[in-house]
Formats: C-alpha cells, sequence, structure tokens
C-alpha cells in the first residue's frame, strides 16, 4: 500500500507541474535565476539584476493566466506571438532592470538545483524545457521527503503499522501547491524531515558512530541553510544532545560534539561569509530594504490588526486555508 502511495504522489506532482504554466506567483521567476547564476558558478555577493540567460528563458516561458486577467490587452506569449522575437526582447528588457530579492537567500536549494540544471544540460535539455526539468526535481525531493516520514512515523510506533500508512496516504494527496514549482522552499521538508529523523534515531538508541554524527550533523546544517524557518530543529538538537550526553559515555560526548559541530560550521560560514560580502549576518538587509520593510519601535509592535478579534480571525482563516491548499492563485 504505501508504495502504491509513492507512485500515486509522484504521478500527481509530474501531471501538476507540468500543467501549471510558468511562471507561477510564488517567486519561481526568483529562484529560476539563482539556479541560473549557480550553475555557471556564480553566487551573488548582494542583491542583483537578473542573468541575461535568466531574462531570455522567462521572456520566453511566460503567460499571463497567472498573473493577469485574459483579454485584448494582454498579448500572447513570446512562443505563440507573430512579432515573438519583438516581443520577448520587450520583457527581457524589463525583467534585466528588475533586482531579484532572493540574490541573498540561503545557498543550499540553489546548489541542489545547479546541480540538477547541469544533468539537464547533459541530456540535452535547453531552453524552455530546462524549466520544467528544474521543476522535475520536486517529484525525488517529495518522494523522498514521504520516505523519511514513514520512516520516521515506523520507528516512532513500532507496533502500529497503520501510523505509518496513515502518513504515506497523507502526504501522496496533500494538495500544498508550492511542489509544482521551481522554489527554494521545495527542498526544506527533504532537509528537515531527514534532520529530525536522524536526531530521533540518535535519541532512542544513542549516536554509534562518527559518520552517523557526521552526517546527521550535516543534514541538519542543510536545513538550516535551506530556510531560516528550519530553525526549528535546534529545538531537538538540543535536547537530544543534552540528553546524549547525560546518558552516555565519553566516546558518547566525542560523537555529540562532532554532531554539533558539522551542523555549526557550515551555517557559521555563510553568516560570516554575509558578514565579509553584504556586511549584514543574515543576508536580508538588502531584500528588506528593495521591499520598502521598516522596523516598528517595541512599543508599536501590538499596534497591528493581528491583535485584535477581527484580524486574528482573519489571519487564522487565512493561514488554516494556504497552509493546506498553497497559495497559488488564477487569473
Amino acid at each position: 500500500m504505501i508504495r502504491a502511495c509513492y507512485a500515486l504522489a509522484a504521478l500527481r506532482l509530474l501531471f501538476l507541474l507540468a500543467a501549471w504554466p510558468f511562471f507561477d506567483n510564488v517567486d519561481e521567476q526568483h529562484h529560476v535565476d539563482m539556479i541560473v547564476k549557480v550553475a555557471r558558478g556564480h553566487l551573488p555577493r548582494g542583491l542583483e539584476r537578473y542573468d541575461a540567460e535568466s531574462t531570455r528563458l522567462i521572456a520566453r516561458a511566460e503567460t499571463w493566466e497567472v498573473f493577469g486577467t485574459p483579454g485584448p490587452d494582454r498579448p500572447p506569449p513570446a512562443w505563440r506571438a507573430v512579432d515573438g522575437g519583438r516581443y520577448e526582447a520587450t520583457r527581457r528588457a524589463w525583467w534585466e532592470a528588475a533586482p531579484n530579492i532572493e540574490s541573498t537567500g540561503p545557498p543550499v536549494p540553489y546548489l541542489l538545483g545547479a546541480a540538477w540544471r547541469r544533468v539537464g544540460g547533459l541530456l540535452g535539455l535547453d531552453d524552455v524545457g530546462s524549466l520544467y526539468w528544474l521543476r522535475l526535481l520536486n517529484v525525488p525531493v517529495y518522494l523522498g521527503a514521504m520516505a523519511a516520514a514513514v520512516r520516521f512515523a515506523t520507528l516512532a510506533y513500532p507496533g502500529d503499522p497503520a501510523l505509518p500508512a496513515s502518513v504515506a496516504v497523507l502526504l501522496a494527496v496533500f494538495p500544498q501547491d508550492l511542489y509544482y514549482g521551481v522554489n527554494a522552499d521545495v527542498p526544506a521538508i527533504l532537509f528537515g524531515t531527514l534532520a529530525l529523523l536522524g536526531l530521533w534515531r540518535m535519541h532512542r538508541r544513542g549516536c554509534r558512530s562518527p559518520g552517523e554524527a557526521l552526517a546527521s550533523g550535516l543534514l541538519l546544517a542543510a536545513a538550516l541553510l535551506t530556510k531560516a524557518s528550519n530553525v526549528a530543529v535546534l529545538a531537538p538538537l538540543a535536547f537530544v544532545a543534552s540528553s546524549r550526553l547525560r546518558a552516555g559515555g565519553r566516546k558518547e560526548a566525542a560523537r555529540i560534539v562532532m554532531l554539533v559541530g558539522a551542523a555549526a560550521l557550515p551555517v557559521a560560514g555563510w553568516l560570516f561569509r554575509n558578514a565579509v560580502v553584504g556586511g549584514d549576518v543574515m543576508g536580508t538587509a538588502a531584500k528588506v530594504a528593495a521591499l520598502g520593510w521598516t522596523a516598528k519601535p517595541v512599543g508599536a509592535w501590538l499596534d497591528h490588526p493581528l491583535f485584535t478579534v477581527h484580524g486574528a480571525l482573519a489571519f487564522a482563516g487565512g493561514l488554516a486555508a494556504t497552509a493546506w491548499r498553497g497559495e497559488f492563485f488564477w487569473h
């Protein structure tokens, strides 16, 4: 049954990521541009404009179905326009003038996407086909996260075979549309779940080898360098490290130190790099400035609709819908 769930999940993702037009409204252009840059060996040092190859791909593949209402004022995409070359040049000029607000994002999703893009290049995939190839990466990433979640449920409740099957069924049909596009959030569930699985195994039976400690630490680092919200994994890390230090001997303590070091060093290296090249440890200052966000003084934090009954209900209702379905919209 669980294998059938894997097959169903793969078929669902394959169909929907192929059916959804380029580009979705969850910053897909930004993430494609970052992957293209990293694939040619360039990691941005700050807020940068779009790469020439990225603008070519975006202008050639984009359509209006997501961002606008169809009508006589909406031109066809470049690949359907009578004067496609002229239209494509106009759109490229527009994108080349735009800053990419994801330029300083954590590197792991883009390194993974860049490696995948290079594989596609070896297979002869280019132009718009390379965009679908980037989306195709979501399938093995999602299946990997799904397998890790099923394994976690199996280890946590070894006497209840229904629970792993329930996890598999839920993830096979989970309608989160984020996985239908190119997005840095997509690998977050994979590395986050693998990191939690490694910590759980360590909590239950200890750290059995230096290799296991190193692998678990690197998975934790990958989770943190994929999405900042994965900082939540630090809580189980602290719990497991403290419990194993109390329960184990000197050898166990050495492995816990290796675990923490393997998790901390890559993250510290990335933060140091941000401070050196951008003067901002988190690498978010340029994005915040580009978006026009400003910090409120502490005394004004509660002056927000979220802290009213109506605002809290509106927020909770919207969050409940998008957490389950996602944030893609149409027309």
